[in-house]
Formats: C-alpha cells, sequence, structure tokens
C-alpha cells in the first residue's frame, strides 16, 4: 500500500508539473500520471473492501427504527443470515456516529482560530466516490513534503469508518484505518509513545467514595484500609507500558536467566526429528529430573554423584550427552511448592519435593525415602531424619530454622493434654455461668441455702400434684395451639428508622423470586426495650408459614412465642446423642422444616460456637 501511494504521489506531482510549466516533452511526466492514476485506484479499491464509511441506514433519511434491544446485548451467533444486514445497520446508528461534540471531550483551539473544532474533523462533508488525495505539509528546512490522505465514500457526516464483519464481531465502538503513509503511521505511533503521563485520578476518585460512605462516627483506620485496597486492586497502563505490549517489547530485564524446573519430571516433545531416529527412539527430550536420575551415565565422579538435585541443575545441562556447565547468570525455579507449615493439609507434599531437592538420590525417585512405599508419613519422616544429617546441615539452605520448626511442632503435639471427653460434658453456657456470678449478695445466698422447699407442698392440692408428671406435656400442647394462632398485626408506621431498615431487608429478600437468590443472614441488635420483640412479631406477621421463631433458652422462646433451636433442629446437649441423625430422626426434622425458607434466633449472644457449628450442620 505505501509504494503504491509513492506511485501515486509521483503522478500527482507529475500532473502538477504540467499543468505549472506545460512542457514539450512530456513523454515520462505522461507515463507517471497513467501509473500514478493506476496506483491511486487500486488503493481506493483496496480501501473500499477494507473499510466504509457508508451508512445504509443515516438517521437523517427517517428510514432506521430505533430497536428495543440495544444491538450490544445480542451475541453475533445468535443473529439469523437474514437479520444480519439490518444488525448492521443498528450497529452503525447505535455505536459508530459521533453524534455529539463537547469540550470535555473533543471540542479544541487551534492555533489562533477563535472557534472551537472537533479534534476528529467531524462532522465530515459527503464524498460520492473514495479517492485518494496529497496534502501540503510543512518542514523545518522549507522543503516540500506531502501527506497522503485517503477520502472514503461517504453519505453520513457523522459516521466512523468501520469494518462489517469486525464491527459485528466486536459490537463495540470501533475505528479502523488502512496504512497508506509511512509517515502516518510512523507519526501515529510517536504521537502515543511520546504522550505524557496524566495524574492519575484513581487515588482522588477512590478517596472520594470512601469519603462519601463514611460517616463521622465510622473508624478512620478502616477508611484508611478501604481505600489502600481499593487502590491497590486497580492501577493504570502507562502509554509506554502500552506501546511495550503492542509492540511485544519485554516489560522489564534481568541480569539473570530464570529456567523452570519441575519436579514432576515433565518432559518436551521434539517438534523435529532426524531421520536416523528409530521407531524404538523417544520423540522427547529428557527432563532435568531424568538427567538428574542418571547422571552417574554421563558422569561417575563422586562430585557428581553426592550433588543434590538443586545443586545439581545450577550447575549443568545435557549437550549432545555430555554434561556441560550452565553460566553463572542461570537461575533454576524449581517446582511445585508447598507449605511448610506442619499442620497444613500439604506438608507431606512438601516433604516429599523437599526430599527430592535436598536429598542425593539415583535412578528413581523413591530412592529419595530409601525405596519404602511412598504414604504421607513416610514423606515426612524420612525428612525430618534427614534433616538431622550433617549433610542436610551444609546443603540445605536455612537447615536450622527449617529443624527448629519441626521440633517445635513435635514438642506442641506432646504437650497437647486436653481431656476431650470432659470438656464435652459441660455445655458452653456453663463454662460462661462459671466466668460470671451476677449474685453478689450473701444474703440472698443464704436465704436460698435455709429455705424449707417442703412447705411448698402446702400450696398445691392433691389434685395438682397428680398431674404434674403430665404438666409439661399439656403445656407443650397448649403452647402449640398458641402459635398456630393468628397474632396481632404490627403497625409499621410506628418503627423507628433501624426496625425499618431491618423489616424492609427482609420484606425485599422474601419478594424477590429469583431463581439465584442467596439467603439472608442478618444480625439485629439492640438494648433491652429498643423492639427487638416487637421487630419479630412484625416479621412474623409478614413471612407466616415461611419462617420459624426460636430463642436459646425456653424462656426466652416462650416470651416470643417460639421454639427453643435445640427443640427445632434436634440439636444436642452435652456429650448426649452428639452425633448426625438418622432413620426416622432425620425424617421427622426434615419433614418439619420442608417448608421453612427463615430460621429467626432470639438472643443468639447465647449461642455458642459449637451451638452454632451443629445449627449449620442440621440446616
Amino acid at each position: 500500500m505505501c509504494d503504491l501511494t509513492k506511485t501515486a504521489l509521483k503522478g500527482f506531482l507529475a500532473q502538477k508539473y504540467k499543468n505549472e510549466h506545460g512542457s514539450e516533452n512530456t513523454l515520462q511526466l505522461d507515463h507517471d500520471i497513467i501509473a500514478g492514476s493506476e496506483a491511486s485506484g487500486k488503493v481506493c479499491k483496496y480501501v473500499d473492501w477494507l473499510l466504509s464509511t457508508f451508512n445504509p441506514c443515516p438517521p437523517e433519511e427517517d428510514v432506521w427504527i430505533r430497536p428495543k434491544i440495544h444491538p450490544c446485548q445480542k451475541w453475533y451467533h445468535e443473529i439469523p443470515d437474514s437479520a444480519i444486514d439490518s444488525d448492521y445497520c443498528d450497529l452503525l446508528n447505535t455505536v459508530q456516529r459521533h453524534t455529539r461534540c463537547s469540550t470535555s471531550y473533543c471540542l479544541r483551539k487551534k492555533g489562533n482560530e477563535s472557534e472551537l473544532k472537533c479534534r476528529f474533523n467531524f462532522p465530515v462533508e459527503h464524498c460520492l466516490k473514495t479517492k485518494l488525495e496529497f496534502q501540503e505539509i510543512h518542514s523545518k528546512n522549507n522543503e516540500q513534503h506531502y501527506r497522503a490522505i485517503i477520502v472514503t465514500k461517504r453519505n453520513d457526516s457523522r459516521l466512523n469508518s468501520n469494518q462489517q464483519l469486525q464491527l459485528q464481531g466486536w459490537r463495540a465502538n470501533c475505528d479502523i484505518q488502512g496504512v497508506i503513509d509511512h509517515y502516518a503511521c510512523v507519526e501515529y505511533l510517536t504521537k502515543y509513545a511520546s504522550k505524557g503521563e496524566p495524574l492519575t485520578p484513581l487515588l482522588k476518585s477512590a478517596f472520594n467514595t470512601i469519603i462519601n460512605n463514611s460517616s463521622n462516627a465510622s473508624h478512620p483506620h478502616r477508611a484508611i484500609k478501604k481505600l489502600v485496597m481499593k487502590t491497590l486492586g486497580e492501577r493504570d497502563y502507562a502509554a509506554q507500558e502500552t506501546m511495550h505490549h503492542l509492540l511485544s517489547l519485554k516489560l522489564q530485564s534481568s541480569s539473570f536467566h530464570v529456567i523452570p524446573v519441575s519436579l514432576n519430571g515433565s518432559q518436551r516433545v521434539r517438534t523435529t526429528c532426524s531421520s536416523s531416529i528409530n521407531n524404538q527412539e523417544a520423540c522427547s527430550n529428557s527432563s532435568f529430573l531424568d538427567i538428574y536420575a542418571n547422571r552417574q551415565h554421563y558422569d561417575s565422579s563422586p562430585d557428581i554423584t553426592m550433588l543434590n538435585f538443586v545443586q545439581f541443575v545450577k550447575k549443568f545441562k545435557l549437550v549432545n550427552n555430555k554434561l556441560t556447565k550452565l553460566p553463572d547468570d542461570v537461575i533454576p525455579r524449581i517446582f511445585p511448592t508447598y507449605s511448610s507449615n506442619p499442620k497444613g493439609p500439604n506438608y507431606a507434599l512438601h516433604c516429599k519435593y523437599q526430599l527430592l531437592r535436598y536429598k542425593p538420590w539415583k535412578l528413581r525417585q523413591d530412592n529419595a525415602w530409601e525405596d519404602e512405599q511412598p504414604s504421607d508419613q513416610i514423606y515426612i519422616n524420612k525428612w525430618h531424619e534427614f534433616l538431622q544429617t550433617s549433610y542436610a546441615k551444609a546443603n540445605v539452605p536455612d537447615w536450622f530454622d527449617k529443624l527448629q520448626t519441626i521440633v517445635q511442632s513435635q514438642e506442641e503435639a506432646n504437650s497437647v493434654s486436653v481431656d476431650v471427653a470432659s470438656a464435652n460434658t459441660r455445655e458452653e453456657w456453663m463454662i460462661l455461668a462459671d466466668l460470671n456470678t451476677p449474685f453478689n449478695n450473701s444474703s440472698y445466698e443464704q436465704t436460698q441455702l435455709v429455705h424449707d422447699w417442703q412447705e411448698d407442698r402446702s400450696h398445691y392440692t392433691d389434685q395438682q400434684i397428680g398431674e404434674m408428671p403430665t404438666w409439661v406435656t399439656r403445656n407443650k400442647e397448649q403452647s402449640n395451639r398458641i402459635h398456630q394462632q393468628s397474632f396481632e398485626p404490627v403497625d409499621i408506621n410506628s418503627f423507628s428508622q433501624m426496625q425499618q431498615l431491618a423489616y424492609s431487608i427482609v420484606k425485599t429478600h422474601f419478594k424477590d423470586t429469583s431463581s439465584n437468590k442467596e439467603p439472608l443472614c442478618l444480625i439485629i441488635n439492640g438494648v433491652a426495650g429498643t423492639g427487638k420483640s416487637y421487630l419479630i412479631t412484625a416479621i412474623r406477621s409478614l413471612l407466616q408459614s415461611k419462617c420459624v421463631i426460636t430463642a436459646t433458652t425456653g424462656k426466652a422462646s416462650f416470651n416470643i412465642f417460639g421454639v427453643t433451636i435445640h427443640s427445632l433442629l434436634k440439636l444436642p446437649c452435652g456429650s448426649r446423642r452428639n452425633n448426625d441423625l438418622t432413620g426416622q430422626t432425620l425424617i421427622r426434622l426434615q419433614e418439619s422444616v420442608n417448608d421453612i425458607d427463615y430460621i429467626v434466633i432470639d438472643e443468639y449472644s447465647m449461642l455458642g460456637q459449637v451451638t452454632f457449628g451443629w445449627v449449620d450442620k442440621r440446616c
């Protein structure tokens, strides 16, 4: 394209010279003019094939109707063949037209001009046919230079150049230009490569967002933490970094050459095989692990044999079946790596790969753990034993720290003397009760100690005493009947601001019928007398049979006409029934909570961590 543009420019200059001087010998000029015209035609034909600024349905003609669904919300493969053209028109008129000019975006003053003009030169004059023009530009040495400009066929003064297939695949605004001039291409790249970096607005925007969403009572530490996390999660791409990506240049340089080394023995398949390779020879290159395992075949000297894997890959590589020393700037990056925490789930794998790294072995990996049957315990024991050898002390980096970590973990394991059986015999609320004595009045305690409980017998008749064995059962039935009665409606208008907020959250979640609705986890706090029970009654009236009201104690559940959380979910008490439900017990629990979507737990502060774990397990 650039060569054709040069030929077209030569023809343009020949025509200009002929018009200005009228030379008699015009044979060469005519030849250049004809060649230039043909080259210009080829350039225009290629540009018409590559891109377009012609709008089949310009909005000014009132032919196009805006679609109900924005074309950017559609996938290209969802569009039928019969609607391809109409989809193209919709994209042109919704994303490709430069409809608005503003001082904040494109309106600029050039030189001494008094009027603002669009820096993208919109609106553009209509053109009946694509043509190649040459614009004279000024240079420092006052020599004549020309810039090639392609003027495309256009019937829409606001339309960006586009390519139909690319636009319908990308389905968003795009701008495509044909490269017809070396000078224009270099100028375009130089402009972006040398563009000054503006002061990033990211930090200011994040700061304003956090300040606007914070109150005077907000903790400053949390606000600063949010600010730092938000700014670290996002960053700006500099123009220079963008150019490095576009030109496939390295973003950094290093004085070291890092090579990846896998301890899993992965091999690289050969891309070319010579004709001398027979069918029995492998078509893959040996990995570093294979070379190390068979290092005695290449060099049987003790210096090579006693090297561990890390030392070996730092010094040698295999070239033409010979061990060759590596330069000093080569750094191996050995993977995989696992956490060295003895309590972690992958500690056995850490020990395995540490043995492969630092303990000399040969022929097979099992030799690193003395050819014993591989298991997690074998990996751990052999690594601990190896760390106590003189070879490990001399060749394992940070040997003392690694050994000290193992010793400390073993001491901690041996010093644990918690009696689990006795710990499970007491509930958490019992332990909490021991930490706080609510009544410190000694006279009250003395009264309780000397009380004659036999006198209470005179307060009850013989009939009442006879009914006492069934008293609990009868009151439970009566309580169930009370629960089934309709409760008095709650006046929502009487709610405080915080009550209204909590009620709105529950109501919005209850009314949400989407399939991807997340469970509602809501904690409502408040001192005595703030209306928590009143709010629970309102929530019960809203949710009806979709909720169950519970509490952590019998007294608290009785006050709100509910049940205890232990009774509802059949939770274990103390060390009894400390196992999963099975059989008919599990079936009855499933049937009782089958239609329940919400569980309200009053006095949740008495819900210990263990009990809450059982609640989560039952649900």
